[in-house]
């Protein structure tokens, strides 16, 4: 049986999570590298854990993958605009024209484009669109100097062990899954008992304390919850809850209400 050290951190390589999953379903994958064995279960757990973290990356709003993209409209530009290798999916209400501190209207729609792109007037901006991998603008071409921004969630939940460069699926043992790996380890030990026909009961209840706990650790600190509207209207205050408490006399010469 190898030797397995749990990883301090939160992330741990590719490896350690198959090796992991294995001994926990009572296989034994040996030291070797998974992704190079070539054997029916090193592939089917390699091919698993790929679609598993596929799966986990559109679970939960990951802070870990949000990346902020910038952009300046240049002289000469179209508006049309190539999205980062890496990008997966808008975070929603994050766009902003910082030239102008106005929320970006989008993204629209095909029908809500052919709108404003044959509106009779360029006074509608900036208004954008996600097509075909790229970045729409309109007024085409754009007013030149508007900055634009948005955090959008990256495709890339994989770390290269050997060149530590962000990728979309691991290839190598040493690669570093980032995600929880207690979440992986217990997804992919679902999916894998669920691939065979296995019950899967304890399983899924496994999986959901993991992934209960791993979402409560990437979100941080709860915020503080203010039920009145602002500081000038407190919620409880001695006009509302006097000093003697619920049910006792008033204050000489006045009342509670």
């Amino acid at each position: 049986m190898p030797e397995l050290v749990v990883p301090e951190a939160a992330f741990a390589t590719a490896q350690f999570i198959l090796q992991q999953t294995a001994l926990e379903i009572g296989l034994n994958l040996g030291t070797a590298d998974p992704f190079q064995q070539g054997t029916p279960i090193t592939n089917r757990l390699c091919a698993l854990l790929t679609s598993t973290c596929n799966l986990l990356k559109g679970m939960h709003e990951w802070q870990h993958l949000q990346v902020v993209y910038n952009l300046t409209t240049q002289a000469g530009d179209t508006g049309v605009y190539p999205l980062p290798s890496d990008f997966y999916a808008l975070t929603d209400q994050t766009g902003w024209q910082k030239s102008y501190f106005w929320p970006l209207r989008g993204p629209y729609s095909a029908q809500m484009w052919q709108r404003v792109v044959n509106y009779p007037t360029t006074g509608i901006y900036v208004a954008f669109r996600i097509e075909n991998n790229q970045l729409w603008l309109w007024p085409q071409p754009p007013p030149i100097g508007i900055g634009v921004t948005f955090v959008y969630k990256s495709n890339f939940w994989c770390t290269d062990g050997l060149t530590d460069t962000g990728k979309a699926a691991p290839t190598q043992g040493s690669d570093i899954i980032n995600f929880d790996w207690m979440a992986v380890m217990t997804f992919l030990k679902l999916r894998y008992l669920a691939s065979l026909g296995h019950d899967v009961t304890a399983a899924k209840e496994e999986f959901r304390v993991a992934m209960d706990m791993a979402m409560a650790a990437a979100d941080g600190a709860a915020p503080e919850l203010e039920l009145a509207r602002d500081a000038r209207f407190p919620f409880i205050t001695g006009f509302n809850s006097p000093d003697t408490g619920f049910g006792g006399q008033p204050p000489a010469g006045g009342s509670y209400q």
